[in-house]
């Protein structure tokens, strides 16, 4: 079956979105936000603190690895227009302070929706919802 333009499009958003799982936050490697984020990032759930654009973006992912110790497995990949939309399942183990939480050692694994914005082969634009509630229950905090 021949896929169309447009499908075309939207399966190559879907492959930069999987790029960037499977390179930066799985691979540990931060450099390949440069080819794979505009340098204009604009991140919506930004941390206290982060920066605009990819400089604040590569902070933010040294943050979770530092801290996390992450696992992202991808769930879902569903593009419409300019928009991929994950559902993503991360697992991970709370080795570093994270948001004001000093280490706690113990395991979590938490269920993460995300929406980027990607434009000409790159990551544009981000926005989130994380259970945190899930998560400080399982970090023993509440």
């Amino acid at each position: 079956m021949k896929l169309n333009h447009g499908q075309n499009s939207l399966d190559a958003n879907k492959a930069v979105v999987r790029r960037y799982m499977e390179e930066v936050l799985n691979g540990r490697d931060i450099d390949a936000l440069d080819h794979i984020a505009a340098e204009d990032y604009l991140d919506h759930p930004a941390f206290p603190g982060q920066e605009p654009g990819r400089r604040g973006m590569k902070y933010r992912i040294s943050y979770l690895l530092a801290a996390l110790d992450p696992h992202w497995t991808a769930n879902d990949l569903i593009a419409e227009g300019d928009l991929v939309v994950s559902r993503w399942t991360l697992a991970g183990t709370q080795r570093g302070e994270f948001l004001g939480i000093q280490p706690t050692g113990k395991q979590f694994t938490l269920k993460v929706i995300e929406i980027y914005r990607v434009k000409d082969g790159m990551m544009t634009e981000h926005w989130n919802v994380v259970d945190m509630f899930g998560l400080y229950q399982q970090l023993g905090l509440i």
